[in-house]
Formats: C-alpha cells, structure tokens, sequence
C-alpha cells in the first residue's frame, strides 16, 4: 500500500476506534430491563448472589448491575433473561443457565430465553436427551432460525439419532444454505445413517466453505474410507490434523444479545476471531479494539487486531500491531511470515529480508516463501542470494513461468548469460504469450558479449 492509502486509512481507524469507544460507554446501561408488572400476592423470588470475586472488575460490575435489576423486578422475564445473557458473555454458563430458566418460566412464549437455556445445556454438557428437548421446546416457538436447528441436530448426533439429526440439519441447509456447519452436521448424519456417498458429497461441500474445519475433514475422511477411497480419505485425515475442530455460525440473535454484552478482554476476543471468520470485519475491528483498552499487550489481542486491520485494508495499522506481536512474542505462530509480505508489500524491503530469513531458518520447506524471499533479494541488488532461493525453491516444487522469468532476471544480471536465458526460454514454453520475457531474452543475447545483463523484471 503507498503513503497515500494508508493515510486514507487513518480517519477510518479514527471512526472505529470511536465506535469502540461508544460501545463500552453504552455497556454500563446495558442490563436496565423494562419494567414488568409482579405478580400480586406472590412470594418473593429468591436471588442468589453471583461471586464476583475472580472477575475483572468492569465484568464485576455489570454483573452485580444485573442482579440488582433483577432484585428490583423479580417477576420480570427481561430482567431475569439480562441476567443470564451478562452471566453467558463472560462464560458463568451454569448460572446462566438457571437465569434463563427462570426467564422462561415466567414468559413461556418467549423463543430467546428457550433458546438460550437449551444452549447453556449444551455448552455445560447436560444430558443430550435433555438438551434436545430444550431445543424442540425452542422449536416450538420459532422454527425459521437456522442456529436452533443445527444445535438440535448437533445434540441428535450425540443421541445416535441419524435420521432425527437428518432432519434438524436439512432444515438448517434450506433456511441458510451458506452455513458450513449445517452441510458438516448433514454429512455426519448421513454417516449415521449408513450413506457414506451422501455424507462424502455434503461434508466436501463442508469443507469447501470452511476449509480449516478439523471436525468437517475428519468426517470426510470417515466416509471416504467406507467408500474405499483410502488415498483420498489419508489425505483428508492429514488435513485435518492440522486444524482443530471449530463451530463456525452465524448466529445474529445471540450476537445481540449476549455477546455484545461482553467487556473482558477474552470475550471480546473470543467475539471478534468468530466475527473475523465471518468476514464481518468492522464489527470484528470494534470488538478487538475494546480487548486491547483492557489488555494492551496481550499478543492473541494484538494479533487479532492486526488480522482486523489487514482485513480493512489498513496495512500500516496491521504491521504496527504485528511488530509489537513479536516483540512481545518472537515466535507467535505465522506473525513473522505475514509480517514479512506486509512489509514487502509496502516496500519495506529490508526489514522484510529479515523476517523472510527468520522465517527460512525456522525450518520451513514452503517453495513460495523462498520464491518471495527471492524476490525481495532481486529487489535489494542480492542477485546471487535470489538465484539461488529461486533454485532451492525448484528443488521442492517445479517452478511456474513467472518464477522462471525472474530467475532467468536474476542469472542475467549475474552475467550468467547460457543459464538466463534457458529459465527465460522455459518461462516461454509454460506461458507463450509473455513479450517481457522474449524481449529479455534478445537483449541477453545481445549483450553476452559485455558479460552484463539488463534488469528484465
């Protein structure tokens, strides 16, 4: 990016760091509910204390806000539902739990607190028989809202249940075709229910849409293995040993009202990776700066920040944040190599060689971040180092025409004339029509006699 868009980039910054800074205004009056008349003649309701004592003390704070709403109106659904919404933002689930209960029994109607008492089940780890009959009571209410569904076929495929779990998924897909999660919970189904080739082409779709789903390739690999196709479901097993399992799920509702609750730094952390793998990055930007005003140097804070601001284009904001990344975590998992292309982006040539060569001497075997540490070598007049990482690089994988180009670049101005120009003429073959390389290949011929030879880049 040149000085220019990243100045541009500055006022955006200065309007999102506002709207964090509104937000956390705004969260103090959060838990105030609308008055609910009581219920004349009835015993007062009893409200356990919450020990506050381990919680940061904004968190502290809103939660004993809550409680002291819910005590000024024990018979308010609202009240009671806040209550459970604060306690879940900041992870008291069990509490949470209880809280939302009690807000059902005194609004059955009400789809949130039915729907949310259920989740609480599921993410505490009641019993599943119990957690999908919360969910069908949600169901009951409401059965257009995508998430509920996938959560009850997620608590089905606990039960064994194939052909319910069929069901809660397949309605997920219909009403929100895009989910990743829905297709991965179709397929596991499927797998249930003995159809190894249904699940293959649901969770293939699965992992498509979200390609770093440990849980999704683990079960595509499952059925391709009942298919017989062992190299592939091998391949799919090592894939998804690389990445953890993860429930991606866009789910507005709770959004709104739980998470946006949230004022510790790790909840808003945990709210702004899920809202990054959405791509809703302004919202993610928001959320991660509020982690950092409480923790301003915690690195899974920073990163995250620097992941907001690369994703709104704000290159100079991301590297800040990735170089204090490593200065207070030098080897933060793939900080140093994004690091690197972010520098060599904006020309910081350089500093970008550095983190090219840290990353190298780490041990890695990728070909194209020796191709790119290549290139800025080229850039920085080291012709002899870029010839021979573009050589090494080969050596792994064959090289493409345009790495051929520069390699034949690179041996041209070394005087390397023979060498230059057959990477030159082999770039030719893979990709004809490319004149720069023809024209360089004339002028190296032409020149062989000087020994120099042009920068034909």
């Amino acid at each position: 990016m040149d000085s220019t868009t990243s100045n541009d980039a500055r006022p955006r910054r200065a309007a999102r760091d506002l709207a964090a800074a509104l937000l956390l205004a705004a969260l103090a009056g959060a838990c105030s509910p609308a008055d609910e008349p009581g219920s004349a003649g009835a015993a007062p309701r009893a409200v356990a204390d919450v020990d506050v004592a381990d919680l940061p003390v904004a968190v502290a704070e809103l939660v004993q806000q809550s409680l002291a709403a819910v005590r000024a109106a024990p018979d308010s659904a609202e009240a009671w539902g806040r209550l459970g919404a604060v306690l879940d933002a900041h992870g008291l689930h069990e509490r949470a739990r209880d809280s939302y209960a009690t807000a059902r029994e005194l609004d059955p109607a009400e789809f949130r607190w039915a729907y949310f008492e259920a989740l609480m089940g599921s993410f505490i780890g009641d019993d599943p028989t119990a957690v999908a009959a919360g969910f069908e009571r949600a169901l009951g209410l409401r059965d257009d809202y995508a998430p509920v569904h996938v959560h009850h076929g997620q608590a089905l495929l606990r039960l064994g249940d194939g052909e319910a779990a069929y069901g809660a998924f397949g309605r997920a897909v219909l009403l929100a075709p895009g989910m990743a999660v829905a297709h991965r919970g179709l397929g596991q189904a499927e797998l249930l229910r003995g159809r190894p080739a249904e699940a293959r082409a649901a969770l293939e779709r699965a992992a498509e849409m979200d390609p770093e789903d440990g849980e999704a390739l683990a079960s595509l690999a499952e059925a391709l293995r009942a298919l017989g196709e062992d190299a592939a479901a091998a391949e799919a097993e090592q894939r998804a040993a690389e990445h953890e399992p993860r429930l991606v799920l866009d789910d507005p509702l709770r959004f709104r009202q739980v998470d946006s609750l949230a004022v510790d730094p790790s909840s808003c952390l945990r709210r702004a990776t899920m809202l990054l793998v959405q791509s809703r990055f302004e919202e993610a930007y928001v959320q991660a700066v509020v982690a950092q005003r409480s923790a301003p140097d915690e690195p899974d804070v920073l990163h995250c920040l620097g992941l907001c601001r690369e994703a709104l284009g704000d290159t100079t904001g991301a590297i800040e944040a990735f170089e204090r990344v490593l200065e207070l975590a030098p080897d933060y998992p793939n900080v140093t190599l994004r690091l690197a292309r972010l520098r060599k982006s904006v020309g910081y040539l350089q500093r970008a060689r550095e983190l090219y060569d840290r990353v190298v001497a780490a041990g890695t075997e990728d070909p194209w971040v020796l191709r790119e540490r290549a290139e800025v070598a080229y850039l920085l007049g080291d012709f002899a180092a870029a010839a021979a990482d573009f050589e090494r690089a080969d050596g792994l994988e064959p090289s493409p025409a345009a790495v051929h180009h520069n390699w034949g670049a690179a041996l041209g101005q070394l005087g390397r004339i023979d060498e230059a120009v057959a990477h030159l003429e082999r770039s030719l073959e893979l990709e004809p029509e490319n004149p720069k390389a023809r024209e360089l290949v004339e002028l190296l011929r032409a020149r062989a006699d000087a020994g120099g030879g042009p920068d034909g880049r």
